[in-house]
């Protein structure tokens, strides 16, 4: 009996590792070699081909990005650690803030954070505080992640938030008047 039967050739050989054990039981002759190098290295481009299809995917998005509080001159934000493809923790993250609305198209005008956390594993918190912003002004804040294959994550939701406007020293040590001209009016 032949070992490469019609159905092997045509993809069935389930059992890749055990070529090497075959090889060694099976008559040697010209054709049994030449079949199991040709399935050997259909097998081998096939597995390579299923890894690069697996690796070419970008880590989903992240969808749940949301602004914890936002200052005066300060936001943070949270969201959930996601995954690549394969269920692998992602490797880095790019946050991107802006004045004008975040999308694809204009992703790489708005300003990069330097100070993304490590992601962590998936499904895990994250949270990031962003400093130096301009008070009393609305911006757009978004989130990409990459994995170690490089792969890029789409945009996540965009968020929207509106720094607070500053109280002057004016108001912090204005005391409001009193019509009657009294601070305090205290009935007994």
């Amino acid at each position: 009996m032949n070992p490469f039967s019609t159905s092997a050739e045509n993809g069935l050989v389930n059992e890749a590792a055990s070529f090497s054990t075959l090889a060694n039981t099976w008559p040697h002759d010209r054709t049994t070699v030449l079949r199991y190098e040709t399935i050997r290295t259909a097998i081998s481009r096939a597995a390579s081909n299923l890894e690069t299809l697996l690796i070419a995917k970008p880590p989903a998005p992240i969808l749940d990005l949301a602004v914890n509080q936002s200052g005066t001159k300060s936001a943070s934000f949270a969201w959930t650690a996601p995954s690549n493809y394969l269920g692998q923790a992602v490797t880095a993250y790019d946050f991107r803030y802006s004045n004008q609305g975040l999308t694809e198209a204009n992703w790489h005008e708005a300003t990069e954070t330097i100070h993304e956390p490590s992601p962590s594993l998936p499904n895990k918190a994250e949270v990031l505080t962003i400093n130096n912003l301009q008070p009393d002004k609305t911006y757009y804040a978004a989130i990409r992640s990459q994995d170690r294959f490089g792969e890029i994550s789409p945009l996540s939701n965009v968020v929207s938030f509106r720094t607070e406007t500053p109280i002057s020293s004016d108001e912090v040590n204005e005391i409001p008047e009193d019509p009657d001209g009294k601070i305090f009016d205290i009935e007994r």
